[in-house]
């Protein structure tokens, strides 16, 4: 999907309701025409799709062997096409960088905003500062120096993309990790004003890209999956409302230039969001949902009074992962147990059930019982239990909290293999029509672009590679 960010405003209960059950009246996607094809112009979303190969878990852009794979954007770029990304994620995730980059790990952050430069990437846009800064990194290449040599306007605050010139690559870098969540966006005055909704910069990138006679945009709502992850209901669908605006930008500008391609997907469904029945004979549903609207924190920033956890994190380097194997062996026995004894400590030091109920109602208006909080706190110290080992987590605990106020559950803190859908308006929309091979749309693009390629295939190989806790780490994605 072009997934999006909330619009500079809280929205009231009804409000709510009437952005998550609208289905776009003023730019319902069923109403466009299919165009015939003539200029080249697309908007889309596609996840570890930009060579059209399947590719192992966690792997970008690269074959079985390690091989790199063509990628969209390389190709794209021989036909001197216009390539941009937006992202609420950091601009080095695996959807941006399944667009421009070939590398062996998704994890290879600092390498993929090389490959960025390297490429020439038109625009950029999203939050992963910290991949770019000399201090974070091992080799202790100053990107953003290096980026603002290449003629690049280098951007860090939303007043500065407002007045970005439209002769030059754009690089804007927002947070130094992740965006944040849509719902902690909309509730902090400062964040309002430093970082920018995916939906302003939509827009800002389509100003800078209108005049060009061909581009690819990929516009990315990165968070809608982090909410699912962390089983956080409400941020899942502050930031899927935010999405929907960037939408909004998208339709408005095909009004104008209907020889745009806008192709509107997702890569795969997570955590598999549930809106339940509940009360006798369902009678409590819906003014549950409502309870949505008194939700003023993700799970992302109550977790830090909950585990005690410092207000700003330490800053983080990039390991080297050999170095660091090294200094763990080199660990003698005792130092080891030391170590674990710390860990146990630090992980028990988290808040009181009565301080658990304070924080969860202070940021969600929902007021447990003890005994809840009793058994949240457990969870806290990583002590809890679950039947189901997906659900064995802090955030999943929160979430089954919380599904007793909104009616909304999660079966897993995972990815699931729901079918996905594809929506696209314009020239060559009709491709894009019923069920779909994710690999398909690769070479939809390059044809509707008059490219005649597509990478090797490889067979399907069974177990191959990384189990999905080493492919991403999700634990992250509960972290400010």
């Amino acid at each position: 999907m072009c997934r999006s960010s909330l619009a500079n405003r809280s929205r009231t209960g009804d409000e709510l309701d009437e952005s998550l059950q609208s289905s776009r009246r003023e730019n319902r996607l069923d109403e466009h025409p299919v165009a015939q094809f003539d200029r080249h112009r697309f908007l889309g979303r596609v996840f570890r799709l930009g060579s059209g190969a399947r590719i192992i878990n966690g792997v970008v852009n690269q074959n079985g062997e390690g091989k790199p794979l063509k990628h969209i954007f390389e190709i794209l770029a021989n036909e001197r096409w216009t390539r941009g990304l937006v992202t609420t994620a950091e601009i080095t995730h695996a959807t941006p960088a399944g667009f421009a980059s070939s590398v062996s790990s998704r994890d290879k952050a600092p390498e993929i905003a090389s490959q960025y430069l390297k490429g020439k990437v038109d625009l950029l846009l999203g939050g992963g500062a910290k991949y770019f800064d000399k201090a974070y990194r091992l080799d202790k290449r100053d990107l953003l120096r290096e980026f603002r040599d290449a003629g690049y306007a280098v951007m860090e605050k939303p007043a500065e993309l407002a007045v970005a010139p439209t002769n030059k690559r754009w690089l804007g870098l927002f947070s130094r990790s992740h965006l944040p969540f849509t719902l902690d966006h909309v509730h902090d005055p400062k964040l309002l004003s430093n970082v920018p909704t995916l939906a302003t910069m939509t827009a800002a990138a389509l100003r800078r890209l209108e005049n060009e006679s061909h581009f690819i945009l990929q516009v990315e709502g990165g968070r809608i999956d982090h909410g699912c992850h962390n089983n956080d209901a409400a941020a899942a669908l502050y930031d899927q409302i935010a999405f929907d605006e960037a939408i909004d930008v998208c339709l408005e500008y095909q009004k104008r230039d209907p020889e745009t391609l806008i192709v509107i997907t997702t890569d795969h469904a997570t955590g598999g969001l549930a809106l339940n029945g509940s009360g006798d004979s369902y009678g409590q549903s819906i003014w549950q949902f409502r309870n949505l609207q008194d939700i003023k924190q993700s799970f992302a920033v109550m977790a830090r009074p909950l585990k005690r956890l410092p207000a700003v994190d330490e800053p983080d380097f990039e390991k080297d992962d050999a170095a660091e194997k090294n200094k763990e062996d080199a660990k003698s026995a005792a130092q080891k147990e030391r170590e674990k004894v710390e860990k146990k400590i630090k992980e028990e030091n988290v808040a009181t059930p009565t301080e658990i109920i304070q924080i969860v109602e202070a940021g969600t208006g929902y007021k447990m019982p003890y005994r809840k909080a009793e058994l949240l706190r457990q969870s806290l110290m990583n002590a809890g239990e679950s039947i189901f080992d997906t659900r064995k987590s802090d955030t999943a605990a929160l979430g089954d909290v919380l599904a007793n106020y909104l009616a909304i559950s999660f079966t897993s803190t995972a990815h699931t293999a729901d079918h996905v859908p594809v929506v696209a308006i314009g020239p060559g929309a009709e491709r894009f029509g019923g069920y779909i091979q994710n690999t398909d749309i690769f070479g939809h693009y390059l044809d509707l672009a008059g490219v005649d390629f597509r990478n090797p295939q490889e067979p399907l190989i069974e177990a191959r590679g990384r189990d999905a806790g080493a492919v991403e780490d999700i634990a992250r994605y509960s972290q400010v």
